[in-house]
Formats: C-alpha cells, sequence, structure tokens
C-alpha cells in the first residue's frame, strides 16, 4: 500500500520504510530525520497546560512514534524473492492483529497516537494537579498502549527461512496501565514531570515487550497442481538417432508426446517444477504407450536445481506403464539463502527393441508429492554452460587421420561443486549426413589423468566405418539435432584441471547392402565439410554432483 513520506522519521523507522517499499520510496525535500529529545526544558517558564502538553507529547507521544513499527498500512513478510510478502491475502491472521497507525501525525504510519493539544486537555479549577494529568493522558496511553511485537518466523517445511521481530501496532490495549494513584492530589512540577513522563513510555514499551506480543508464523506454500502450473514441460530431446521429436509440443502444460521412438531410442523430456519451497519426495506420472514396442520402454527421473545445476535426485530406469509414483531415496536439498528453488524434472526415457519398429508415447505428470523433510545445501554456486562457453579455447584441428579430430579446451575455476554430467550439441548438424563420436578427458598440470563414462570415441576408433558404426548419429535421426551427453561423474575433478572436449567427425552419404559404409574421405575432406556448415560446439548445460569439489 503507498504511503505518504513522514515528516520526521527516526533512522531505524527510515530503513523499515525502505526495506518494506524498496529502494522505490522516496521521502519528500520536508522530511527529516530525527533524535529524540532527552528532556523537554520548561525549568523557567510557568506550569501551564501547555507546557505539560509539551512535556507529555515530547517525552511519551513522540518517544512511542519514534520507535520503527509495523502497522496495517505498513508491514512485510520476509519471503525473499517469493512475491507474496505484502499480500494481505496471503497474511490475514498477520493483517488482522495490526491496528491502523495514526497517519496525520509527522510521524506518519509510525505514529501510534498524535499529539495531544489544549482542546484534549481536562483540569479543575486552580493549580494544575496530577489529577488533571489522569484526566488528560489515560485515553492517550490507553492509545499508546497498543504497541507491541511481532515475531514472524517463515518456514520452508518445517526448516526456518526467516525469524523476524518488529515493533508494531496492534489492536489490543491496557485500559490500567498507569497508576495513576501514585501521584494524586500533587502538583505538577516542570521539574520531575520529564521523569514521571519517561517512566510512562518505559512502561509502555515494556508491556510492548514482554506482554503485547504475537507470533505468526508462515509456512511458505507448494507450488500449485501440476495441471495447474505446477509443473511445465520445456523441450524434449533425443541422445540416440531413433525418436522423432516432432508431434504435439505441449509447451508449458505438465505432459509430454512422442509421436514415434523407436528401438534403441533414448530421450530425455525436460520439465520445469517452479517455486518448490519443501522436500519434493516423489512425482506420479501416468504413461501411455501405443505401437509394437509398447511394452519396451524404461522410465527413470532425474531433478536437479535449475538455480545452480546441482542433481538433486535420480532413479534408475525400470520398466512399467500405466499411473507410476516414483519416490526419490534422499529428501531434496533446497538453497540456504533463497525462499524458493526451481527445479528441473528429467523424464528418461530407453526404448528396447528392432529400430525399425517404434512406440508412442504420452506421458503426463499428474501430482508432486512433498514433505517438510527438507535438507540445505551447501553448494552457493557452480560453473555453468554459460560462463564456459566464451572462454572454450579451440576448434583445434587434426586431419592427418581418417577423419577429423576436434578438440577444445577449458579450464575449471570457481567451481563449487563437481561436475557429473555435461550435455553439448554441434549447432547446425541437423543433416543426417554429420558423424560424430566424443569424449571428455580430464587433464592436470600437463598429464591425461581420466576420461568420461562410456565414451562413444576409444582408441580403437581408427577408421571412417568404426567412426560411423559407433556415432549415434548413423542416418536414421530425421534430421533432428542430437545432444551428447558426457558423464563425468567418474572423474574427481579440481579447479584447475583442463577439460579436453574431444570429437572425431566425417560426412558421409550412407549405403546399406554388401560392405555397408562406403569409406570415402579423410581427415582433410571432413574439415571443408565441417568449415563450410559453419559448425558449432556448443555446452548445453553442467549437471553437477552434490559434492564440494576440491580446492
Amino acid at each position: 500500500m503507498p504511503i505518504d513520506s513522514p515528516l520526521k522519521y527516526s533512522r531505524e523507522s527510515f530503513d523499515l520504510i525502505r526495506a518494506v517499499h524498496n529502494n522505490n520510496f522516496r521521502f519528500s525535500p520536508e522530511s527529516r530525520m530525527v533524535g529524540l529529545t532527552e528532556n523537554t526544558d520548561k525549568s523557567n517558564q510557568p506550569v501551564t497546560k501547555q507546557s505539560v502538553l509539551d512535556v507529555f507529547n515530547t517525552q511519551v507521544i513522540e518517544r512511542i512514534n519514534h520507535l520503527a513499527k509495523y502497522s496495517k498500512q505498513l508491514w512485510m513478510v520476509d519471503v525473499g524473492d517469493y512475491g507474496n510478502g505484502t499480500d494481505p491475502n496471503a497474511h490475514p491472521l498477520l493483517v488482522g492483529h495490526l491496528g491502523y497507525s495514526d497517519t496525520n501525525n509527522e510521524y506518519g504510519v509510525m505514529a501510534v497516537k498524535n499529539y495531544l493539544t489544549l482542546n484534549d486537555f481536562r483540569d479543575q479549577e486552580g493549580a494544575i494537579t496530577y489529577d488533571d494529568a489522569a484526566n488528560t493522558f489515560s485515553g492517550a496511553i490507553s492509545d499508546l498502549s497498543r504497541l507491541g511485537r511481532v515475531r514472524i518466523v517463515v518456514k520452508k517445511g518445517s526448516t526456518p527461512y526467516s525469524d523476524n521481530t518488529y515493533y508494531a501496532i496492534l489492536n489490543t490495549r491496557d485500559e490500567n496501565l498507569i497508576d495513576y494513584n501514585t501521584i494524586r492530589n500533587s502538583i505538577v512540577s516542570s521539574g520531575n514531570f520529564n521523569s514521571i513522563c519517561k517512566s510512562w513510555a518505559n512502561k509502555i514499551i515494556d508491556r510492548a515487550n514482554n506482554v503485547n506480543v504475537i507470533y505468526y508464523e508462515y509456512k511458505l506454500p507448494d507450488p500449485p497442481p501440476p495441471a495447474e502450473g505446477g509443473v511445465k514441460f520445456l523441450r524434449k530431446e533425443a541422445y540416440f538417432e531413433s525418436v522423432n521429436l516432432d508431434g504435439d509440443g505441449r509447451w508449458g502444460k505438465n505432459s509430454v508426446s512422442y509421436g514415434a521412438i523407436f528401438g534403441e531410442g533414448d530421450t530425455t523430456a525436460y520439465f520445469e517444477i517452479p517455486k518448490v519451497t519443501r522436500n519434493l519426495k516423489g512425482v506420479k506420472i501416468h504413461i501411455q504407450t501405443s505401437a509394437r514396442l509398447s511394452d519396451s520402454g524404461r522410465y527413470g527421473l532425474t531433478v536437479y536445481n535449475r538455480n545452480n545445476g546441482v542433481i538433486l535426485g535420480h532413479i534408475p530406469w525400470t520398466p512399467g506403464t500405466g499411473i507410476r509414483t516414483f519416490y526419490f531415496n534422499n529428501p531434496i536439498s533446497l538453497s540456504r539463502d533463497k525462499s524458493y528453488d526451481n527445479l528441473i524434472l528429467m523424464l528418461n526415457t530407453k526404448v528396447r527393441g528392432d529400430r525399425g519398429d517404434a512406440m508412442g508415447m504420452v506421458a503426463t505428470v499428474e501430482e508432486l508429492i512433498f514433505d517438510d523433510n527438507i535438507r540445505i545445501s551447501h553448494v552457493s554456486s557452480n560453473a555453468n554452460a554459460s560462463r564456459i562457453n566464451p572462454e572454450l579455447i579451440g576448434p583445434i584441428f587434426d586431419t592427418s587421420g581418417n577423419f577429423l579430430k576436434i578438440t577444445y579446451k577449458y579450464t575449471l575455476n570457481g567451481c563449487y561443486a563437481k561436475p557429473a554430467m555435461i550435455r553439448s550439441t554441434f549447432s547446425r548438424s541437423h543433416d543426417n549426413h554429420h558423424h560424430f563420436v566424443e569424449r571428455i578427458e580430464q587433464w592436470r598440470d600437463g598429464v591425461h589423468i581420466g576420461t568420461s563414462r562410456n565414451p562413444t570415441y576409444a582408441d580403437d576408433v581408427l577408421s571412417r566405418f568404426r567412426l560411423s558404426d559407433r556415432s549415434r548419429f548413423s542416418g536414421n535421426r530425421h534430421n533432428t539435432l542430437i545432444t551428447m551427453r558426457h558423464d563425468v561423474s567418474n572423474l574427481d575433478f579440481k579447479n584447475g584441471d583442463e577439460l579436453r572436449f574431444v570429437y572425431g567427425y566425417l560426412w558421409h552419404h550412407s549405403t546399406w547392402g554388401t560392405g555397408g559404409i562406403h569409406e570415402i574421405g579423410n581427415g582433410v575432406t571432413d574439415l571443408q565439410v565441417f568449415e563450410r556448415e559453419r559448425l558449432k560446439l556448443w555446452i548445453d548445460s553442467v549437471l553437477c554432483k552434490e559434492e564440494v569439489i576440491s580446492q
């Protein structure tokens, strides 16, 4: 809710207003930061109604108004970047406890009570006594006794995300906070009235700290149901030629459709799960298949944190269609410094069987299963694809063999978790005649110390026929761009290690029949095609283990 700029404010109230309204709030030129008046000096003046009011206004009302505090007009729940910290519909219990401030006061939304004026003074005839003060100030002190404290705890599951306590204007008051009998029938003197007023202010503050206290706990909500935006399909990828990625895209929905996944086809569908605040314990998916290989599918799940690329859970391939519930073995870890995390759910599918047959599939995420048992991640950030791509050294070409060898280099630095899976593609390589084999090498201090798991480019790949046989690009991919998955989970990386992305490449037409593929061309001719087609390596993503990298 917009507020008017107060004319007077304390440093604490300034900070609070800015915290609620961010830097969008601008104080007016007439506004000024003020401190408290230690004593209101009326020693050389006669005791009058005005002098008594002046002391009470400065020593009681200003002391209370000076405090930074929440009110119905000014409050915020620390939900980080979740986005509903000032939404009254999300926090009706908190708002119900808060009272309105007196915005006509110079302190604006920080004011519990406006200053008293001569018209408010209620006295008997004769000298001004404490009876007069009691009659005049009891109502004001009752109003000021609405000062309280609110403790606001925000939780991700059962784990606190934020825990803050603020002064606040509440709805409860104390009509009998001050015992005026202790000072009855005495003449008001300017000498001790400052002290009496300060003691009244301290009683109000003491009650706020110890009596008028409320506790508000807010658990950050789960995403909506999958069909209502809790799961959003992003894309699907092929890791083997025998996957048709055409058909109903269903982008932004909670399902994915494949027209045909041919025998030995290997594919992944990616779904975003936005604003996750609790442990993703499991996922219920309805898997429907069709065509000759309908019972040949194997399915598994991987979930990772979209913010930092850390793999949080993995379920290996298992058969079975219909409505299936997958459970992760361990609680999902969430960020320490964020109120929520966006997760990516990968539905991995592999079809066994004859490459001439196929399976159709529609998979729908029906339910996300949450509980409070989260873990807090100690991995803050990682090397990522957007950082790696501009720092790649290469391509470095070797044309001395029967095919083109291509090498790119990257030195790990500033990485906080161990890389586990790296995905790469060559842009503009849709054409069926492009063929690749691949591996990633780990080098340390100029020595080759490791190679990615199950590389297609091994030492025995020397001939063009052998490369084509090992390639996942063998001519049946219908001009589909194939993503290469480099499993580097077996490598114990350290910052400073050099990653070498090594590819074997050739261009040829497939011919079937006796003799198989004609071995035409060499590294020189392949380089000519590579440069003519302007192929370029692109690192799509780096997924990491939930393990801190060695330094």
